[in-house]
């Protein structure tokens, strides 16, 4: 009796050590693949990054060269207030030639 358990209790602890293998595979596995992903996010999104830029500079490069050919030297921006308008009422539609 003796010898039949422990050949069952091997068989029981050999198992759970294989299952606690598989558990240790599958979260490598699935840490892996997390930090796979996220190289694959990250490197979307400097690219989009790094293609703002480069057409930021390609805008800016082309304008400049515009302003060359037109003669415009001075591209200095100004800003301006907002006009004031104040209506004084409607106009009488009665008096109206129309």
């Amino acid at each position: 009796m003796s010898i039949s358990q422990n050949i069952l209790n091997k068989r029981e602890i050999d198992n759970k050590y294989r299952s606690v293998g598989l558990q240790k595979q599958l979260i490598l596995n699935e840490s892996g693949k997390s930090a796979t992903e996220l190289n694959k996010i990250i490197t979307g999104q400097y690219l989009a990054s790094f293609s703002t830029l480069t057409d930021l500079v390609f805008n800016k490069t082309f304008l400049e060269l515009l302003n060359d050919l037109c003669g415009i030297s001075d591209t200095t921006a100004y800003g301006i207030s907002e006009p004031h308008i104040v209506i004084n009422g409607l106009p009488d539609i009665q008096k109206s030639p129309y």
